[in-house]
């Protein structure tokens, strides 16, 4: 595969988010791009999601950052591993309602157990996991593609030209 994006992302204690990238954001704005699609996924604000990237001894792989391929690749990466996470966000509190993670379903930053409306902060799903050493709140995820996402880029350039000379003089380049 031409491109491979690939990250990990970690529900705090606090009920915020940890997303880890191995893209570094080259002016791409992949950072905010990527805590975005989380913030979207994870019905959270952007401002509860932290972004840590380009470690190599830390951060899983991804094949660089070029254009805007961050966004397309590494964001599917980033779709992935939030399904994920909510299906761990589930199971942990599935053990704690002593219920079948079936019977819950993620809602509003929470999670919801339908047929009764019991409920679970994230604060106490993160919790859960630590007191009892059960799942870890964290997913990591892939996401590889063929091809290279196509970069778009439109330049338009204001010229003037001496027809008898040939001459091109640009006026003004946007």
């Amino acid at each position: 595969y031409v491109r491979v994006g690939s990250v990990t992302i970690k529900l705090n204690d606090d009920g915020t988010y940890m997303l880890i990238i191995g893209a570094a954001d080259m002016g791409t704005g992949c950072d905010t791009i990527l805590a975005q699609m989380v913030a979207e996924h994870m019905d959270c604000s952007v401002d509860d999601v932290s972004v840590f990237g380009a470690d190599t001894d830390a951060s899983p792989y991804d094949s660089g950052s070029y254009a805007s391929s961050t966004t397309y690749v590494t964001g599917m990466a980033v779709q992935k591993a939030c399904t994920q996470l909510k299906e761990r966000l589930c199971a942990i509190a599935a053990e704690a309602l002593e219920c079948d993670a079936n019977e819950l379903s993620f809602e509003d930053g929470r999670v919801v157990r339908e047929a009764t409306g019991e409920e679970m902060s994230l604060v106490d799903v993160a919790t859960k996991s630590q007191v009892s050493n059960c799942l870890a709140p964290e997913a990591t995820a892939m996401h590889s593609s063929p091809v290279s996402p196509p970069p778009f880029m439109v330049g338009m350039a204001e010229i003037e030209l001496d027809r008898e000379t040939g001459v091109v003089e640009v006026l003004n380049y946007a």
